[in-house]
C-alpha cells in the first residue's frame, strides 16, 4: 500500500519503530549534552529546596507532591524565560 497522507507517513514512521529509536537517541545525547546535565542539575536543585522548604511531605499524597513540584518547575522556566528576553 503506498503511502498517500502525512498522517499516514508518521504512522508507518512509528509502527516501524523509527519513531521510538529516534526519540531515545535524542533523549540520550541532551542527557550527555552540557545543557542537559545543567537541566537535570537544576531541576535537582528546585526540587530539593522545595521539598526542604514544605517540610516533611509524608502529610501529601505522591500526586499532590508531584503537582505541587511540576507547578514550581514551571514558575522557575517561566521566570528564567522572561528574564532572558
Amino acid at each position: 500500500m503506498a503511502i498517500t497522507t502525512p498522517q499516514e507517513l508518521v504512522d508507518e514512521y512509528k509502527r516501524s519503530g523509527a519513531f521510538d529509536r529516534f526519540r531515545r537517541e535524542l533523549l540520550t545525547s541532551f542527557q550527555r549534552s552540557e545543557v542537559g546535565t545543567n537541566f537535570i542539575a537544576r531541576v535537582e536543585e528546585i526540587a530539593s529546596k522545595k521539598l526542604a522548604a514544605d517540610g516533611p511531605s509524608a502529610h501529601r499524597s505522591r500526586d499532590a507532591a508531584h503537582s505541587e513540584l511540576m507547578k514550581e518547575l514551571e514558575r522557575c522556566a517561566a521566570h528564567l524565560t522572561s528574564s532572558k528576553l
